[in-house]
């Protein structure tokens, strides 16, 4: 809401002039304007029609923007939008703790965030150990092969990574997904976690690979 002074600062004089509207006319237009910013909580206007339109302006189109424009009470924003100037330095108080409520709400809701973000990854991590191997993609493979290795060496993921190649160009993935499957069943099943494939799921792998690839 413009304030009593307002009708008689410059930039208010010249917009009369410059629209030919006497007092009430341009002030309504103002006060229309100014509502529907503190109706939206936001000084930010897309296009020139919607300004003019929610202002009630009648006249030639673009008219009103530009004398709003020229009197320093419309400028474009970052956005590339049309914005009231200054709106906050003039916007009524409530709006304006409400904009300081909502930030500090988003400085807080920061390490939250980032906090639930961690656990929705990790909960991804642990989730993945749970998906039958029938279900996995060809890099989820290799993945789920390193998780098996004590040797985590970049050479080792690259000898797995040669394996898996030829292991395809072969066409003997479903014949790896059955010994990762022989694996994954016993970890979910086995009540005896310290024989057979378990013990060493990654040397069973190895073991049979060896046997598909004739090595």
């Amino acid at each position: 809401m413009a304030k009593p002074s307002f009708i008689h600062h410059w930039k208010f004089r010249l917009l009369c002039s410059i629209l030919g509207e006497n007092e009430a006319h341009a002030l309504g237009h103002i006060q229309m304007l100014w509502d529907c910013a503190n109706t939206l909580k936001t000084p930010e206007f897309p296009s020139i029609e919607a300004i003019e339109s929610v202002a009630y302006w009648e006249g030639e189109k673009g008219k009103l923007v530009k004398a709003l424009v020229d009197c320093r009470l419309l400028e474009k924003s970052e956005k590339n939008t049309w914005q009231i100037h200054d709106y906050y330095d003039h916007c009524p108080d409530w709006i304006k703790r409400k904009e300081a409520t909502e930030k500090k709400q988003k400085e807080e809701d920061v390490p939250v965030l980032l906090e639930f973000k961690n656990k929705l990854k990790n909960n991804s991590k642990k989730n993945q150990d749970d998906v039958d191997p029938w279900y996995l993609k060809d890099d989820e493979i290799l993945t789920r092969i390193m998780k098996y290795e004590k040797n985590q060496s970049e050479k080792q993921e690259n000898f797995w990574k040669e394996k898996l190649r030829e292991i395809k160009k072969r066409g003997y993935m479903s014949e790896l997904k059955d010994v990762l499957k022989d694996i994954w069943n016993s970890e979910k099943y086995s009540v005896e976690k310290d024989v057979g494939v378990f013990r060493n799921p990654a040397g069973y792998i190895n073991k049979k690979v060896k046997e598909m690839l004739n090595d």
